[in-house]
């Protein structure tokens, strides 16, 4: 017969230290300024002549590749000793997915205008 120990979150083991977690949280965290700015950049540039849509699409672009990266980042961060802090990175990840994801919405708006304007 097997015999299941119940152990205690404090008693978890993970392959990141808290240390590392928290370092690697305070990295991401300070990205999040640039990414705002970076965002704002993107609304100030909203199209209005095509060289500019190609600007904003390009931005777009980046955008989204930075959101995968802050992806892997806070991958990096699923060693955390207890539950609580692991909910608020998945939170975190979740956020980042989602901006990924209206980033891939835009790009396919994008393509769907240049379908028509082929098929057209």
């Amino acid at each position: 017969m097997y015999r299941i120990e119940n152990k205690k979150a404090s008693q978890e083991t993970s392959y990141k230290s808290l240390d590392e977690a928290l370092a690697l949280i305070e990295q991401a965290v300070s990205g999040e300024r640039e990414d705002e700015l970076f965002y704002d950049y993107l609304v100030s540039v909203a199209p209005t002549t095509e060289f500019i849509y190609r600007v904003f699409i390009e931005g777009v672009e980046k955008a989204l590749m930075g959101e995968l990266r802050v992806v892997e980042k806070y991958r990096n961060r699923a060693g955390m000793p207890y539950r609580y802090y692991r909910d608020m990175v998945f939170e975190i990840l979740t956020d980042e997915f989602k901006h990924a994801s209206k980033y891939n919405f835009i790009m396919n708006l994008e393509l769907k205008r240049k379908l028509n304007e082929i098929t057209d």
